[in-house]
């Protein structure tokens, strides 16, 4: 994603820097970072309960440093005489048979009579001149071309064994060193330094060699010099150059420098200073090979940063210091969302990342990590903690653990509602954690990535996702998870989003934030996403209400799409949920498959095919389908509570499909390993392009339910109406499709209601507005003074509560009480962005203000030609004006009794014997026992609905 950009700075002056790091050898700083190193007690059991390592510990000191292996090795080798990948790892060694090779999937030994395969009486190897006048050999089992998982495959087992070798004795130094600091033990500690010293005589000569899973192998001299491979794939000590300095040695040798044992080692191997031979030819030389690497900001590069930091402070090498410094401020630029969220959209790799900022690299910088926002050595590792815990995740989830000086407490943040500006995902909380309703809008962008899952929904029922998708587990082995059938949204034409591949590897802003506003009982959030289908739709918008009151919380989904002949909306039940969908439709077998006729479902499919792309829908098994030709409910029953009804009121008619699919994360349940899901269909009947609203009504559900009924009232194609009955009483959701006109709609009480918000609720408690400037239904008036205009900069000046400030101009009032709101800037080709209000500063006059803004602003305005260019991930530009405005909540309590009585009195059981003939959709809940309402002489059934 950045190969594209201008060379950066720190690139130019590589060669000078590198040319200047001392050598400072020997001398220990004066704060070793390493002295409070710590491993997990569990690892340490499980380490030396090993019979591998209690073989390695009954050698002599010669047959150690012969197992240290004087050849780069390989990690990615498949075994030959079964069907696993290189990427599934099978081949395991053991210094119990330091010779041989065994499959943990099949059980076979290399090297035997049959692998490596002989050619011409003898094992084929490739010679590799190093250095001048050094030669390695890498004998290698020739693939059958029948076999070949890719072209010219070859399996160096000899080289995946010293691979495997080289890995076990870093782990056995670095474990020796710490036992040995805890427990002095000469044995221990003399091992630890032979291990370091043979490697330090070793490293020099290891080949520069590409190591990729699924590629062809390739080996370099030991000294070549830049440019490497871009993406760190060009390695020396590991398959990938960001890994090369050897962390596990380098803590082992922070441990043991000092010790009398590591003369000792020096003796053995005949090496007069090996403290100084260990920190030049080892530590400094893959220091120097990992600055060499052409820079990528990406998830690599941090393990690149952590090794130069290391060497650094373990050396006390300022430039080294310096160096990686200077890259980890551009990595917190080109890495990161204004917001804080990782640039590739997916929470397990901000955790990783944040993870390995927190562990390894704040706590190597002066002063540690970030303290005030923006004030830490860590820019924007503050908002990175905020935006951790924004998208919805399992308590369940598998937590990263690191080995970390000092141990880093996790960041335990307050649930709550929010939006990431940057990245485009909006989270609606209400209640507690426990009992809570939580739901996670994804309006993310394609940055080079083909996965796309825009106006993904997510939903959680007292903390547990009971509509979800598989981004929280490991990639699936076909790709499914990078399909947007595996996301819970509406698909258009069968079509991944983006349309094609090509498209879909191209470059595109995430969905515009048209609004965000949450306060306690009342949150909304609106996407727009014409990137989704660029070419299909004309509109790809999905709004999405949260609202409580004392006996109830329910969210609503307003799913619009404009534009093709076929509307599929998703909703998966989350993975690992032990669940099954129950529809009030009469549902009959499905069909075998819901691949169109002529495409053929491969499920042996690898995701780097990208067959995915087409074939998604044939991993949905169908269970059975229906015709839903009146509004109906769903509900998906789990076990602890964690059920959701839902309340379908969208556009009519549409098919019903339920299916399942396997479930990666439950693939070794005997009970079951599949995946329920549902889906709603809606096709043009006449080839005409097709317009949807997709309406739903979550309700979570404990066995009992909390909405009384729920409908839709005829509002025409500009406005939806939802009637919602608790025990508290009735109350209105009315959702303006084109807000900013004014629109007129009827209550299913008779009462009008105009408005040019986004959201109106109206109850007995009063009116709450949601956007716009006014609402008003008989009598009652809510008004909210409009806060817009333009920007005229953008300063990264950090202030009290946030890391920049915005400089505007408005014709409008403002006040304190937009301090916590959202600042949505609207660039001039119509992508539009958040920012949270910290602080609001009147300036000359009454026209301009500053705005201080908790997130760093993320873009200036280039003077001149007025465009915004992002210094923050994702580096785009967007020409002006630059408008903004100011999401906004506001209510207006209903007056007191006998002021309106017209209004108290308007019963919800009393809407039937208005006298206007209006039509109005409504259904009641299966387990209300109240008779149901509808129309005129239309009584309905508990699974019914009135026209």
């Amino acid at each position: 994603m950045t190969g594209s950009r201008t060379t950066p700075l720190w690139a130019l002056r590589l060669a000078a820097v590198m040319g200047l790091i001392a050598l400072t050898l020997g001398a220990a700083p004066a704060d070793d970072p390493f002295r409070d190193i710590e491993l997990p007690d569990a690892w340490e059991a499980r380490f030396w309960a090993d019979p591998g390592v209690k073989a390695l510990l009954a050698m002599e000191p010669k047959a150690v440093t012969d197992l240290v292996p004087r050849q780069a090795g390989f990690r990615y080798a498949r075994c030959p005489a079964c069907d696993s990948s290189e990427a599934e790892d099978t081949l395991q060694w053991s210094s119990e048979h330091p010779e041989t090779l065994a499959c943990r999937k099949c059980g076979e030994k290399f090297p035997s009579e049959k692998f490596p395969a002989k050619v011409d009486a003898k094992i084929p190897e490739e010679t590799i001149e190093v250095r001048r006048g050094i030669l390695h050999r890498y004998p290698y089992h020739s693939v059958e071309a029948v076999k070949q998982r890719y072209p010219d495959e070859r399996i160096y087992l000899a080289a995946k064994r010293d691979y495997e070798v080289r890995e076990f004795l870093a782990k056995a130094a670095l474990y020796a060193a710490v036992r040995n600091r805890e427990q002095p033990d000469p044995k221990l500690a003399r091992l630890a330094c032979l291990i370091l010293v043979r490697f330090a005589q070793v490293y020099p000569d290891y080949a520069v060699h590409y190591d990729q899973p699924g590629e062809p192998k390739f080996l370099q001299p030991a000294d070549m010099t830049p440019p490497y491979r871009r993406g760190y794939r060009s390695g020396k000590w590991d398959w990938s150059g960001a890994l090369d300095v050897p962390l596990n040695l380098l803590m082992a040798h922070a441990l043991v420098r000092a010790d009398p044992a590591m003369a000792e080692a020096g003796r053995t191997l005949g090496v007069p200073s090996p403290a100084t031979v260990v920190e030049r030819d080892l530590f400094l030389a893959s220091a120097r090979f990992v600055a060499n690497q052409s820079e990528e900001y990406d998830e690599n590069s941090l393990q690149a940063y952590r090794g130069l930091f290391a060497v650094g402070r373990l050396l006390g090498d300022s430039r080294l210091l310096a160096l990686a410094g200077t890259r980890l401020d551009g990595f917190m630029q080109l890495g990161f969302y204004h917001d804080g969220f990782w640039r590739n959209g997916d929470l397990n790799g901000h955790r990783r990342v944040v993870a390995l900022l927190d562990s390894w690299i704040a706590p190597m910088l002066p002063g540690g990590g970030a303290k005030a926002p923006g004030t830490g050595r860590v820019p924007m590792l503050d908002l990175a903690h905020v935006a951790g815990a924004m998208p919805l995740s399992n308590p369940a989830a598998a937590e990263v653990q690191l080995v970390a000086w000092p141990v880093v407490p996790a960041v335990d943040l307050p649930r709550k509602a929010g939006l990431l500006g940057g990245a485009g995902i909006a989270r609606l909380a209400l209640g507690d954690a426990g009992s809570g309703l939580d739901l996670e809008l994804s309006g993310l962008g394609n940055w080079g990535r083909p996965a796309s899952h825009r106006l993904s929904l997510r939903l959680a029922v007292g903390g547990r996702i009971v509509l979800g998708d598989l981004d929280e587990l490991p990639p699936t082995r076909d790709g499914l998870d990078l399909a947007t059938a595996s996301h819970n949204a509406v698909i258009v034409d069968g079509l991944n989003q983006r349309e094609d591949p090509m498209t879909a590897q191209t470059r595109a802003p995430g969905g515009s934030v048209r609004f965000f506003a949450a306060d306690e009982d009342f949150q909304v959030a609106s996407i727009d996403d014409p990137a989704a289908y660029p070419k299909s739709t004309t509109r790809y918008r999905q709004t999405i209400v949260a609202s409580s009151t004392p006996s109830a919380r329910y969210a609503v989904s307003i799913f619009e799409v404009h534009g093709g002949l076929r509307h599929d909306q998703w909703f998966h039940a989350a993975s690992g949920l032990a669940a099954r969908w129950e529809t009030s439709v009469p549902l009959e077998p499905g069909s075998e498959t819901l691949l169109p006729a002529g495409l053929t479902y491969l499920p042996n499919a690898l995701a780097e095919d990208g067959r995915w792309f087409v074939q998604a829908y044939g991993a949905f098994q169908p269970i059975g389908r229906g015709l839903a030709d009146r509004p109906w409910t769903a509900r998906l029953d789990a076990p602890g509570g964690a059920s959701v009804r839902l309340h379908m009121l969208g556009d009519l008619p549409g098919s019903v499909i339920t299916t399942q699919s396997p479930d990666p994360s439950r693939a070794g349940d005997p009970s079951g390993s599949m995946r329920p899901s549902l889906m709603v269909s809606r096709r043009s009947a006449d080839g005409s392009t097709l317009k949807s609203t997709f309406i739903t009504v979550f309700e979570p559900t404990g066995g009992a339910s909390t909405l009384k009924r729920v409908g839709r009232v005829e509002a025409g194609p500009d406005a939806a109406v939802l009637v919602i009955e608790t025990a508290q009483g009735t109350e209105h959701l009315v959702v303006n499709l084109t807000p900013g006109g004014t629109r007129s709609v009827t209550l299913a009480d008779g009462r009008s209601l105009s408005t040019d918000g986004l959201v109106v609720r109206v109850s007995a408690s009063g009116l709450v507005l949601a956007g716009g400037t006014f609402a008003e239904t008989d009598g009652a008036r809510v008004e909210q003074v409009a806060t817009g205009g333009t920007v005229e900069s953008s300063s990264r000046t950090p202030t009290a509560g946030g890391h920049g400030r915005f400089t505007v101009e408005t014709d409008d009032q403002v006040s304190d009480d937009l301090i916590g709101r959202t600042l949505l800037i609207r660039h001039g080709d119509d992508v539009t962005r958040g920012w949270t209000i910290s602080g609001v500063t009147p300036l000359d006059g009454t026209k301009r203000l500053e705005f201080a803004v908790r997130e760093d602003p993320g873009f200036a305005i280039k003077p001149g030609i007025r465009e915004a260019q992002y210094h923050q991930f994702p580096h785009d530009s967007h020409p002006g004006p630059h408008a903004f405005r100011v999401a906004k909540i506001t209510r207006r309590a209903a007056p007191p009794r006998g002021q309106d009585a017209a209004v108290e009195q308007a019963g919800f059981a009393d809407s039937v014997k208005n006298k206007s003939r209006r039509l109005f959709r409504l259904r009641r809940s299966p387990v209300a026992q109240e008779k149901s309402i509808s129309g005129p002489g239309r009584p309905e059934t508990a699974a019914e609905a009135s026209p």
